[in-house]
């Protein structure tokens, strides 16, 4: 990977802000405006939501309305609750009822499922439920089937999941799939990625990297090493025009850091009174921030994202930045040259490889997902992940 960085020949022109969908993906979505249902199913970092953002933000009417359901980790009933207050955006009375009803369960999985398929929608609308993976599990299949299946005339719904939905439900009438095949880059569309942002690969390269890409994050990671040529946090945030900033206003047990967007300027705030190399982490995290959500922070009625804890792992863009930064700091092959030792466990691993052990949970996991033949003894949905490890 190094010999090849050596060699890449660099474009005078690129646009790093544009998002890259090939011609094959796009007119795979295009099916989502004539679809009662799409599925979009992929591991972590694949852009499901990206894409559909984007598709979204760009063909849906002026007169559409959203309703962007963001799921997480939470109780059942916190997560049907929240739910059901959605859908009372789009059906009130259906909306009202399935919150009165509470939770489904055997008994009332039926009657929730009746009240989801005679669901009305007076206007087009488009509901996307993101990270359907948290709350799938809370609730019986006959309703979820309900939702996708359901009779409003003006409703598509939008699914992003990591995990797969069964086959019966993808080959139903007016329902569309796209999975992790159709969302992963050919040869030419990774050398049309990375001609986008400015790099040109030679054919080998073209090769090795299509290999190695398994999703729009590490798609986006690997693009950024080879045009900038740097692991630094410090570095990146100058290649990408953006203003790092220490503060002394909070305590080291206090706010890690916040990206914000002001006048069109991006700015990385990072708490001075963190150390030398938490200060690195925190950097780097609100970089990937600025990188991969600079529309949401833009969207935000304050304009930044703040971080009080760096590996909370309980929020979908806190996850990406995670996922993003622990590629970006070590490679595969840094990883597996340390693991290689027999005497070598995972905190000895990350000391050794610089990274607070958290953030080497995430490494392990993108890499497992990349078919290495590693294990993480933490699950990334675990509530680990957001309490404090070692000094962090």
């Amino acid at each position: 990977m190094e010999k090849q960085a050596a060699h890449l020949q660099k474009t005078r022109t690129g646009n790093a802000d544009k998002l890259y969908f090939s011609e094959r993906l796009s007119t795979m979505l295009d099916g989502m405006l004539t679809a009662r249902t799409t599925i979009i199913s992929a591991p972590a970092g694949y852009g499901k939501t990206t894409a559909a953002r984007e598709f979204l933000d760009k063909h849906l009417l002026k007169n559409a309305a959203l309703c962007w359901h963001n799921c997480m980790e939470e109780s059942p009933p916190s997560a049907w609750m929240r739910f059901c207050r959605t859908l009372q955006k789009i059906d009130a009375e259906t909306g009202r009822e399935l919150l009165e009803m509470g939770l489904p369960d055997e008994d009332t999985q039926g009657e929730a499922a009746a009240l989801l398929m005679e669901m009305e929608c007076a206007e087009e609308t488009w509901l996307v439920i993101d990270d359907f993976h948290h709350i799938k599990k809370a609730v019986p299949d006959a309703v979820w089937s309900a939702i996708m299946e359901h009779g409003a005339k003006n409703l598509h719904t939008v699914i992003l999941t990591w995990t797969e939905i069964g086959a019966r439900m993808n080959q139903k009438p007016g329902v569309l799939h796209i999975g992790q095949d159709d969302l992963r880059l050919t040869e030419r569309e990774t050398a049309e990625y990375f001609e986008q942002g400015g790099v040109t690969l030679t054919q080998e390269q073209v090769g090795a990297m299509t290999v190695n890409l398994t999703g729009f994050i590490y798609s986006e990671v690997e693009r950024l090493l080879k045009k900038y040529q740097t692991h630094n946090p410090y570095d990146l945030l100058d290649a990408i025009g953006a203003v790092t900033v220490f503060s002394n206003k909070y305590t080291r047990d206090g706010l890690k850091g916040y990206s914000t967007i002001m006048n069109r300027s991006m700015y990385a705030v990072v708490n001075a009174n963190l150390d030398e190399d938490e200060r690195r982490i925190a950097a780097g995290h609100e970089c990937f921030h600025l990188v991969l959500h600079k529309k949401e922070i833009l969207a935000s009625p304050v304009r930044m994202m703040k971080d009080f804890s760096i590996f909370d792992n309980s929020g979908r863009y806190e996850r990406e930045a995670n996922t993003a930064l622990a590629d970006f700091l070590v490679s595969d092959e840094d990883v597996l040259d340390v693991i290689r030792y027999e005497d070598s466990n995972y905190f000895s691993a990350a000391r050794e490889l610089y990274l607070p052990a958290p953030l080497f949970a995430f490494k392990l996991f993108n890499m497992m997902e990349r078919g290495h033949n590693v294990r993480s003894p933490v699950d990334l949905d675990s509530r680990f992940m957001g309490r404090g490890v070692e000094k962090w």
